[in-house]
């Protein structure tokens, strides 16, 4: 004890006198028959109705045996208390009673400044209670003081009930629901929808060329937000071709093997040939002239032209000359095969014609005849001179002194007087000069012998 009165006595409410020294040695026995009641079984621990206070610093006090259980917990019983000093000797009062008679159950509650809350939102809950004397408790917070506030964010609908207790016993639970709305869904690039928690492949780009690789990302969709950032439900290699030419040279009449293949293609096109829309083949060509090939091949990925090829067809450089009516047409041909054609090449005039082959229009030939009346005469006598012509531009007939012109006509001559008269016809045809030289005929005359008598 903290301090000791040896002439002290105490007195207790029946006028029970007892001295310090007495105390002390009861409260000895107490011990030991304490002890000995919590490691002997039976019944709990009993005493018999005592009360002891000192108004002193080292006052004593002991929990009577009408406390209701056993063994007796702290602060399950009480007890109140009044004394007096006379004649040297301390006057004490008391009266004992149970805590649960004397103060009411615990109670708590809980509310919340939000309910409910969108999913992954939070909110403040508060709390109070009253005569909780020794602990409050949230569920899903723990234990917490008699009141306060906490943040609080859960991902689901959650009951944070209170229980509280005290010195007039443990309240009942109270229930305290926090509602969660459920999470919002996604909607990916292309239209479909992505729950909340799963997640969905998306590419960078709906293509990519040939020897590149596609690149993927996986977008998950938390309440409403999908991560990342691409946009493309799928992705494709795009399609590759090429196309070549065996021989690359040929001469004008011959063959070659043309070919193609491709990679990631369902069908290829040809320019200046047929692929019959395979992805692969070989045909043979002959063009006539030299001739540029071109493919395109279509897959998944997109459309990729092929590298083009050209055949080169070769030829004897040649010129040849054809009829159009009065014209002459012009068809020259080069080594590299080009045809160039020239039309109207020459314009002919009658009677001047065009003839196949001919790189100039045709003068016709010119024909006629020439005639006496009388082949032999007497000497002296005169005949007719008669001429006509096909195709003749000019004609002239000269002999024995005469001359006439024209294309045709008939004159009389000059006597004839000596034999072996020549009457001659010269004609110019159509050509550039304007000699007639180009036809020429002639008659000749007779005499008739004179006979004499010898």
């Amino acid at each position: 004890m903290k301090k000791s009165a040896p002439s002290a006595h105490y007195k207790d409410s029946n006028g029970l006198t007892i001295s310090s020294r007495e105390i002390g040695l009861f409260l000895t026995g107490l011990v030991v028959i304490f002890i000995v009641a919590h490691v002997s079984p039976g019944d709990g621990f009993r005493s018999e109705e005592l009360a002891f206070s000192d108004p002193h610093d080292s006052g004593l006090g002991i929990v009577p045996a009408s406390c209701p259980s056993s063994p007796h917990y702290f602060g399950e019983c009480s007890y109140s208390q009044s004394a007096y000093y006379a004649q040297n000797t301390y006057y004490v009062q008391s009266a004992y009673y149970t805590q649960s008679s004397y103060y009411s159950p615990a109670t708590c509650s809980v509310w919340f400044n939000q309910n409910p809350i969108a999913y992954g939102g939070g909110t403040t809950l508060n709390w109070t209670s009253s005569q909780a004397h020794s602990w409050v408790y949230i569920w899903n917070v723990g234990y917490v003081g008699a009141s306060g506030s906490t943040a609080v964010a859960p991902l689901a609908t959650t009951n944070y009930a209170c229980q509280a207790s005290g010195l007039g016993g443990t309240g009942s639970v109270s229930d305290a629901w926090l509602t969660v709305n459920p999470p919002v869904n996604c909607t990916a690039p292309w239209g479909s929808t992505v729950t909340h928690g799963a997640s969905v492949t998306a590419y960078q780009a709906a293509t990519v060329p040939y020897g590149q690789s596609c690149v993927s990302q996986s977008r998950t969709c938390t309440n409403g937000t999908l991560s990342g950032t691409y946009q493309y439900q799928s992705c494709a290699v795009g399609p590759a071709c090429s196309l070549s030419v065996n021989p690359a040279s040929v001469v004008q009449g011959q063959s070659s093997s043309l070919s193609w293949t491709s990679q990631n293609a369902t069908s290829c096109t040809g320019g200046n040939f047929s692929t019959g829309g395979a992805t692969a083949g070989a045909v043979s060509v002959a063009p006539s002239l030299t001739t540029a090939y071109t493919a395109s091949c279509t897959g998944p990925g997109g459309t990729a032209q092929c590298s083009g090829t050209t055949l080169t067809v070769s030829c004897a450089p040649q010129t040849t000359y054809s009829c159009s009516g009065s014209s002459i047409v012009q068809t020259s041909i080069s080594s590299a095969c080009a045809v160039s054609v020239v039309n109207p090449y020459a314009t002919c005039v009658a009677p001047r014609f065009c003839v196949n082959g001919a790189s100039s229009c045709v003068i016709p030939d010119v024909t006629g005849s020439i005639s006496a009346s009388q082949s032999i005469v007497l000497p002296g006598a005169r005949v007719t001179i008669s001429w006509s012509t096909t195709d003749a531009v000019s004609c002239a007939v000269s002999g024995n002194g005469n001359t006439w012109s024209g294309t045709s006509g008939s004159q009389s001559s000059n006597p004839i007087v000596t034999s072996n008269t020549t009457y001659t016809l010269s004609c110019d045809n159509a050509d550039d000069d304007s000699i007639e030289d180009d036809f020429i005929t002639s008659v000749s005359i007779q005499l008739l012998p004179e006979w004499q008598e010898l």
